[in-house]
């Protein structure tokens, strides 16, 4: 009876250290590598850039 109250007290810490793991990373679900059958919006985004005439905000995005 004691070790099953240990295993699911052991569960419980798991769960809360699992949630603060994937609050810190902070990263995205899914990391898109290149877009297929976009190439008109990514014409027309890349056309919007570069028609702002903001280099600032450029040179920070770029790093």
């Amino acid at each position: 009876f004691l070790s099953g109250i240990n295993l699911f007290m052991t569960g419980i810490i798991g769960l809360y250290v699992g949630g603060i793991h994937a609050e810190v990373k902070r990263r995205p679900l899914y990391v898109v590598d290149r877009l297929t059958g976009f190439e008109e919006a990514v014409a027309a985004m890349r056309n919007a850039e570069a028609s702002k005439d903001v280099p600032a905000a450029r040179e920070r995005r770029l790093g």
